[in-house]
């Protein structure tokens, strides 16, 4: 019997991360991932194109989405290590400056 493969930790990832150009880091970061972690299998896939921020909705009505998650997110578009269309930022940010939820 094979011992299992433990994921990547946090630190690590964050290093592959922190080593791209933003300006290119949606093409570059599977490529970097696969290199640093070659025993796993990297792929983008897109999701909720068709739902236009239908993560937000989940967050505010739903709460399958925990308010940290949109915080951090939050964090990240401020700081530019994450992107999102723009409607969903805008609405994220101003989400995060006047906390609501129903």
């Amino acid at each position: 019997m094979t011992s299992p493969t433990r994921l990547p930790d946090a630190a690590s990832l964050e290093a592959v991360v922190a080593g791209l150009d933003p300006a290119v880091a949606d093409a570059d970061l599977v490529p970097a991932l696969v290199r640093a972690f070659p025993e796993f299998e990297f792929r983008i896939a897109r999701i909720d194109d068709d739902y236009w921020l239908g993560w937000v909705f989940l967050m505010t009505r739903g709460h399958s989405v925990e308010a940290e998650i949109g915080q951090a997110i939050a964090a990240g578009l401020r700081e530019q290590r994450a992107r999102l269309p723009h409607d969903d930022a805008r609405a994220l940010l101003r989400w995060v400056k006047e906390p609501y939820g129903f």
